[in-house]
């Protein structure tokens, strides 16, 4: 571990560096793609932080390695939302502009690399670095910096679309549907996922525990993914009305469409945490190839035929989760011994319910209650949004709660299993 530790705390910031070297180079062909010259310095300016961000690769795999999260995601990343939001807010007061968001994302990552070494500690003087131990490194982790850098492109492609068909103002519409429609994956995936891998990494060598290990986990993820995602596929529109505003309407509708292919993310994303403490990274690169040329076909696609919209991008997202999940459940077959209909028993009662939860908020939300996000008065007298946020809470309540019974319908007790586990885990 500590040659490991030696050789990636050389490596690592060398291609955050070498990245941030090409993103400054290329920063005039941004400005020109995009015709805004004020593309290039922010594009130079900005490049800086993938090298602040390498600086915190290593520390993370570390505390990872050790399932440490308590000053990681207790401390560190509240801390760092706090102080990118006071850096910007205090900027933009001052008139700074654009350059008030390019200071937050300086102090964003600089907060996070900061915590994330205190916390680890890392000592690369204890190891020695070598090329061998790279190579070795490099072996398994080639098959990921593959997958990262065709996300990275996915991630591009709406913004370019909408921005070179549309207006600005799309893209900044879409931005928040996508973000907001992330939500449960940050809140829910993307931590179970941590603690998952170290988690399988240990029974790898144990082909019968890794597979209950398994598929314990494709049960009980989905029972608090689907619900969260269901919450806002159906509450999503009224929701953003309520907190931003009229003007955001359409982001609301992008978030609807965008929840539902979160749910298809949260299976590549459990997948992608196996496959890799299987030590099969060459099929997560696989899925991240298959998720991007989805994505880049449906919009050639829209931009050829003069398509392309808010809601036409959305469902080209919408098609990338579908095949995010047919290909991460496949992987799973070829990768681990389990079969389609063992995974499928796993999650179906969290599929039943969903399903009914949806059926129960689209019925009450766009039917019986179209409209609710604008009860702003009693009488005469003018409440604001207190009406509506009232009627999202009920709403959500009683949409989680048609889930359970739904989810219980399909398997007795399945819920109280899943608080039990969840008790257990957190000790």
């Amino acid at each position: 571990l500590d040659d490991a530790v030696a050789t990636a705390s050389i490596a690592v910031p060398a291609i955050g560096f070498a990245a941030a070297a090409v993103l400054f180079t290329v920063a005039p062909l941004l400005a020109d793609f995009y015709g805004r010259d004020e593309v290039q310095p922010i594009a130079m300016v900005l490049s800086g932080v993938l090298f602040i961000q390498s600086l915190s690769i290593v520390p993370d795999a570390l505390i990872q390695r050790r399932m440490d999260f308590k000053w990681r995601r207790g401390v560190v990343d509240p801390l760092s939302v706090i102080v990118y939001g006071s850096v910007v807010i205090a900027l933009a007061l001052l008139g700074a502009e654009e350059w008030a968001l390019v200071a937050g994302q300086y102090a964003l990552f600089t907060t996070i690399t900061i915590g994330a070494i205190l916390i680890a500690r890392p000592n690369p003087f204890r190891g020695t670095a070598s090329i061998g131990m790279w190579r070795k490194m490099a072996r398994y982790g080639r098959p990921l910096l593959g997958a990262n850098v065709l996300e990275v492109i996915d991630q591009q492609v709406e913004p370019v679309a909408l921005g070179r068909n549309v207006s600005a103002t799309a893209v900044g519409l879409y931005n928040v549907g996508f973000r907001l429609a992330l939500l449960p994956l940050s809140g829910i995936t993307y931590i179970a996922a941590q603690v998952l891998f170290p988690a399988l990494t240990r029974v790898k060598n144990d082909s019968k525990r890794f597979r209950e290990a398994l598929l314990e986990v494709v049960g009980l993820l989905p029972l608090f993914s689907i619900p969260a995602c269901i919450t806002l596929a159906g509450l999503g529109e009224p929701a953003v009305v309520t907190l931003f505003g009229e003007r955001w309407r359409e982001a609301g509708v992008v978030l609807q469409i965008l929840v539902l292919w979160t749910l298809g993310l949260s299976v590549s994303e459990l997948g992608r945490e196996i496959f890799k403490a299987a030590g099969r990274t060459g099929m997560v690169a696989r899925n991240a190839g298959l998720e991007a040329a989805t994505l880049i076909v449906f919009v050639a696609a829209l931009w050829i035929f003069g398509q392309v919209g808010l809601v036409t991008v959305a469902l080209g997202r919408l098609a990338v989760g579908i095949v995010a999940v047919t290909a991460a459940a496949q992987a799973l077959v070829n990768v681990v011994d389990v079969t389609l209909g063992e995974l499928w028993r796993q999650v179906r009662p969290a599929v039943v319910g969903g399903a009914m939860q949806w059926v129960a908020l689209f019925a009450l939300a766009q039917i019986a209650l179209e409209g609710f996000e604008g009860w702003t008065h009693l009488g005469d007298v003018n409440l604001g949004p207190v009406i509506p946020l009232a009627m999202l809470g009920g709403l959500t309540a009683v949409g989680l709660a048609v889930f359970a019974a739904g989810a219980e319908i399909t398997k007795r007790g399945v819920i109280g299993g899943a608080i039990t586990s969840i008790r257990s885990a957190m000790g």
